[in-house]
């Protein structure tokens, strides 16, 4: 009998251990799904309820970190609340836009402190406050998502970034405008990493520590305008990572593609083609200033591919510093790796102004010699007819790519240890039969070409998160409970 009580004291803890950690890993079982049908339920009510954690109209009380579902398109003819607490908002493929009758006001607010998630989700038509705001180290999560067609009346016409975190992959941000600064996304940059605490630590950004203000990835910033940084606008002590993603027909006065000042980012496996500004810095405008209100700033280009694009000074790249050439001032630095930077729309690749400098890490192109490219493995003087590239298309991957054609002297002339694939995600390097090797047979730039069989670039769901399923853990312990029943009902007879 003892036995057979022993037998089912570790059934019991086998199934409450079970139980547990179904529990444990479904999350938060506390945090609510409130359903935005747009009629019993609306947005702005909803945003209520989450935030207040009250019934709210005809939305459910939130519960902590809450989900807001959307099964409707909506439209606003009234600004949101604020975004006060932690949110999921899950579009499923819906559109909020505010209604062309409306009075003027942004799309989405996000509070300091919050951490917002947006997935598959289309914002448009915002004016005044552009499509998303988000404050003093708020982080927000964008995936699978279009922003397009807002509007700001002074900066972030797309994406307003204040102090903040955002994360954006798998999503275009297009056609939106600013009046001054970042049509696409502006940034200001932020010092700190963590929420608040009772020592108030600070922690910097950038590529010492892995913690950037702004990430894109296999995403695409195109047709987005204001008076600088068109595309993305940086200042302070911000940091940004464009990774595999494509920065297209971008225009401003300053830094059509991207503008920096007093900040700076890296950019990898990432082509930006056909921006243009109309004084200085057609894809590039990267500067640091004098003191006291100085920094050295850096930007990293590696296995990129910089053209097309267009500028009076400065098609591919304009920088400048204002600092003191002697130390202990740092000045503006431009460090290309494996990147071209070559056959622009109309001027120069290169203009550099002050004792700002381009550092080459070996391995690059440009059309003239205006970048000072002469470390191991550069090519200078390379015309658009040698370095042969296609037009900008959809050559495999998420985003728009220039294809290497037959012939370029890109291909097989760079050297990218350590890369395993091209801004498309296809293998690299591969070698191309009977062209000499510069170094280890990878091509410069964002593309690499493929030996002619068929090569399938990762698939990209709409929702890359898998399908909830049991665990190895959870059939063991299921198992073990089985065995230990089955065992007590041998011994017991039941």
């Amino acid at each position: 009998m003892n036995s057979g009580r022993t037998i089912q004291h570790m059934i019991v803890v086998a199934l409450l251990l079970a139980v547990a950690w179904m529990v444990a890993a479904t999350g938060t079982a506390s945090a609510a799904t409130i359903v935005v049908n747009g009629v019993t339920c609306t947005l702005a009510d909803a945003i209520t309820a989450a935030n207040s954690d009250t019934a709210t109209g005809g939305c459910p009380a939130g519960n902590g970190a809450d989900t807001l579902d959307l099964v409707t398109d909506i439209t606003l003819t009234s600004r949101l609340p604020d975004i006060t607490s932690d949110v999921a908002i899950l579009g499923n493929g819906h559109t909020v836009r505010r209604s062309p009758s409306a009075p003027a006001f942004g799309i989405l607010w996000i509070d300091s402190y919050q951490s917002v998630t947006i997935d598959n989700i289309t914002i448009t038509g915002g004016t005044l406050e552009g499509g998303i705001r988000a404050e003093y180290e708020a982080h927000v999560t964008i995936t699978n998502s279009l922003i397009t067609e807002n509007s700001a009346a002074s900066r972030g016409g797309g994406i307003f970034c204040d102090l903040c975190f955002v994360t954006v992959t798998n999503s275009v941000i297009s056609d939106n405008t600013a009046i001054t600064g970042g049509g696409g996304i502006h940034l200001r940059g932020a010092l700190r990493a963590t929420r608040p605490s009772n020592d108030h630590v600070a922690s910097k950004t950038g590529p010492d520590t892995g913690v950037w203000n702004v990430l894109l990835r296999n995403s695409t910033l195109c047709n987005n305008t204001a008076d600088t940084g068109g595309g993305l606008y940086t200042t302070g002590a911000g940091n940004y990572l464009l990774e595999k993603t494509t920065l297209r027909g971008n225009s401003a006065r300053l830094g059509g593609g991207v503008y920096n000042f007093d900040s700076g980012g890296t950019i990898e496996n990432s082509t930006l083609s056909g921006n243009t500004a109309t004084e200085q810095g057609g894809a590039i405008y990267l500067r640091s200033g004098a003191p006291p209100f100085y920094s050295g700033v850096i930007i990293n280009l590696n296995n990129s591919t910089v053209t097309d694009s267009s500028a009076p000074f400065g098609a591919g790249l304009y920088i400048q510093s204002d600092a003191p050439p002697d130390p202990p001032y740092a000045v503006a630095t431009l460090r290309p790796h494996n990147s071209i930077m070559a056959a622009q729309d109309n001027g120069a690749d290169c203009v550099i102004v002050g004792p700002a400098l381009i550092e080459s890490q070996g391995y690059n192109i440009e059309s003239a010699t205006s970048c000072g490219f002469t470390a191991t493995g550069d090519q200078q003087n390379v015309t658009a007819a040698m370095l042969n590239l296609a037009p900008l298309a959809n050559n495999g991957g998420p985003t728009w790519t220039h294809a290497l054609t037959s012939g370029s002297a890109a291909i097989d002339q760079g050297n990218c240890p350590n890369v395993a694939a091209d801004q498309r995600g296809y293998p690299r390097p591969i070698d191309q039969p009977g062209v000499p090797n510069a170094a280890d047979g990878c091509d410069v730039g964002a593309f690499e070409l493929q030996v002619p069989t068929a090569v399938t670039g990762t698939t990209l769901t709409a929702d890359n998160r898998p399908a909830s399923s049991p665990s190895l853990l959870m059939i063991v312990v299921v198992l073990i409970a089985s065995l230990l029943l089955a065992k007590h009902r041998r011994i017991t007879g039941a």
